[in-house]
């Protein structure tokens, strides 16, 4: 089924409004996911415009990483910290032990995080570089790059603003994508004249 403008329209206005959102994080968390999620939503919905579902595939993967390097998280350093928590009713040498495994997992935490935020990264990163290749917009190949290089940097200052230039640049072919437009929707044979079409002058 050929998309209308009306279906354009809506998906490129989710997408300017889920990547302003997910700047406006920044002051109000909640926003950031809000503005995900319509950014996942524009994504499916020209993934179904353009006839290509591994964009929106590999955002969805993307975002299964992120979610499971989260818990993985949560997990390992809270059982880190309970462990140095409780290490107090121990021997002197128990302790230290305790100690030891409990900063290790605090730091295996971190190492699992890390991995599987730049997993994402990737995959996100793919799901871009399809976009911009099939709407023709390459500001979108330039936000993926940018949002692989702020996840590998995020261990560092720069990689949180890395990370902000990337989510701009996507705003920014959202809005590109307007002329565009004629290149989602279906080609329309050109029309012509009762003459030429039964070949008469």
């Amino acid at each position: 089924m050929a998309s209308t403008p009306q279906d354009f329209g809506t998906a490129r206005m989710l997408g300017i409004a889920g990547s302003a959102l997910v700047l406006l994080g920044i002051l109000v968390p909640l926003a950031s996911i809000v503005g995900f999620i319509l950014v996942l939503v524009s994504l499916y919905m020209l993934s179904k415009m353009l006839g290509e579902e591994s964009i929106f595939r590999n955002a969805v993967i993307s975002v299964a990483l992120s979610i499971a390097g989260f818990l993985a998280f949560i997990f390992i350093t809270g059982a880190s910290l309970f462990t140095l928590a409780t290490g107090r009713a121990f021997e002197p040498g128990e302790i230290e032990a305790l100690s030891a495994a409990g900063i290790g997992g605090l730091i295996l935490g971190f190492i699992v995080f890390y991995v599987l935020l730049v997993a994402s990264a990737v995959f996100f990163r793919r799901a871009l570089d399809t976009l911009a290749e099939k709407s023709g917009v390459d500001m979108f190949r330039y936000a993926g790059l940018a949002y692989l290089i702020g996840s590998i940097t995020l261990i560092i200052i720069i990689g949180g603003l890395v990370l902000l230039v990337s989510w701009v640049l996507l705003l920014v072919g959202f809005i590109q994508l307007k002329a565009q437009e004629g290149g989602v929707e279906s080609p329309t044979a050109p029309m012509q004249s009762p003459g030429v079409a039964t070949g008469r002058i």
